[in-house]
């Protein structure tokens, strides 16, 4: 295709045509995304760019009163604000180059709300770090009354360096959706740590697209944490495609209310002596519900390879519920594979321990679910995803909703500044063994 103009029509046709749910895997086991109104935009054009900035002004306020949090860019539903153009730059669909267009890992026949996202992206963030160059950036994505889908591609050099935080935020009454897509391409001994953190308001659905690929002897690291929206849903491929290549993918999802997330995500094994892992967990709170749908494959010749698929789930409410759904293919046989799930609801003989050494019912819950998520969190090496993610997972059970910037107290940024170092010291401590134990 030689226009975006021709790829959007593609992709309106497939949006009309395609089915909610095609692998037939998941036929069965997929939420019902119904979008009408989300999808319509605001005709007030300068009231929306008015709420998006005051959003964002209180996002940004909020955020650095805690570690001095600065965004290289801020999204938003109709109008975005570039504050460091050396590392990001915004792209119209009508200025992306043929080339960017034609290297589009997602194509509009492989899913319905992939189709949706093309056809209604209304500027590209590009982010591309040069062979030899580091980067760190912070982007806002802040959604208001009108719908924001946007796409952000990602181009990482040879031994090249990134390190990217997303953050999706939305301030909005009116029933909205946020779609965002990424796109990630590492070339050779590079280095890429992304991480996404989904905390929009209860009128926001969500569709989150993430795609990546390693080359030879690089490291890709993708941390999803999952909160806010309505309804979720959530695909993600990550493949291994260069010899030695690795990939840690890391999710971690706690719904409340009726909340619904659909996560389905897929590591691939592509070349020789390539490694792949997917560690999913997910609580579930009142009467939501969360689909892990975790699928691991190692391509024929890709010998040597190693590839880890574990997903775990804890109940706190008995109306909520978790279906796991762990997956494997493989087509070599000289490979190391292996794939586990366990769900299980919170220990009523955990909570009477914690009870009988004085420590009332919420804040037993609270460490409970702060020690499921802590082991995983700790693997993250940005230190305001953790923060942000054990104050949410706070509020969430003190019956606080979800959709704002979360109060963050002194331990949550001690709990946060902690390394996984610290941690395996805590869990060597007879004391802590007997403790977590007994509450996990």
């Amino acid at each position: 295709m030689t226009n975006y103009e021709e790829f959007r029509d593609s992709a309106v046709e497939a949006y009309k045509s395609l089915p909610e749910e095609m692998d037939p895997l998941y036929t069965r086991n997929h939420i019902n995304l119904q979008l009408g109104k989300e999808i319509r935009a605001s005709t007030d054009v300068d009231g929306e760019s008015r709420r998006f900035r005051e959003a964002y002004g209180a996002l940004s306020k909020d955020l650095n009163a805690v570690e001095e949090l600065r965004f290289d860019a801020a999204i938003g539903s109709t109008s975005s604000i570039l504050s460091n153009p050396s590392v990001v730059s915004l792209v119209s669909p009508d200025e992306l180059g043929y080339e960017l267009i034609n290297r589009k890992m997602h194509s509009n026949t492989e899913d319905k709300f992939a189709a949706l996202i093309h056809a209604n992206t209304r500027e590209f963030v590009v982010i591309d770090v040069p062979e030899g160059k580091k980067a760190h950036i912070n982007i806002a994505f802040v959604n208001t009354e009108s719908p924001l889908v946007t796409q952000v591609l990602i181009r990482v050099g040879k031994n090249a360096k990134l390190k990217l935080t997303e953050f999706m935020h939305s301030k909005t009454a009116e029933h909205s959706l946020l779609g965002i897509m990424n796109e990630i391409s590492s070339d050779n001994y590079s280095s890429v740590e992304l991480g996404i953190v989904h905390n929009e308001g209860p009128s926001t659905k969500v569709l989150n697209f993430c795609k990546g690929l390693a080359g030879e002897g690089s490291s890709m690291r993708i941390n999803f944490v999952y909160n806010g929206g309505r309804m979720v849903r959530s695909k993600n491929n990550v493949s291994a495609v260069g010899r030695s290549s690795n990939i840690e993918v890391r999710e971690l999802a706690f719904s409340s209310s009726d909340q619904k997330f659909d996560i389905n995500t897929v590591v691939r094994n592509a070349a020789e002596e390539s490694n792949t892992l997917l560690e999913s967990k997910a609580a579930v709170k009142d009467s939501s519900l969360c689909l892990l749908k975790g699928f691991a494959r190692i391509d024929y010749g890709a010998k040597g390879s190693r590839s880890y698929v574990s997903e775990r789930g804890l109940i706190v409410d008995k109306g909520a519920k978790i279906e796991s759904l762990p997956s494997m293919a493989i087509d070599e046989s000289e490979v190391k594979a292996t794939h586990s799930s366990a769900t299980a609801q919170v220990s009523e003989e955990s909570l009477f321990y914690l009870a009988a050494r004085g420590i009332p019912g919420s804040l037993a819950n609270r460490l409970v679910l702060t020690g499921f998520f802590a082991e995983t969190l700790y693997k993250m090496e940005d230190s305001m995803m953790k923060v942000m993610s054990l104050a949410m997972v706070k509020e969430k059970l003190d019956g606080l909703g979800f959709g704002h910037v979360p109060r963050i107290t002194e331990d949550d940024v001690l709990l946060g500044s902690m390394t996984q170092r610290g941690i395996n010291e805590m869990y060597e401590h007879y004391k802590f063994r007997q403790q977590a134990g007994s509450v996990t």
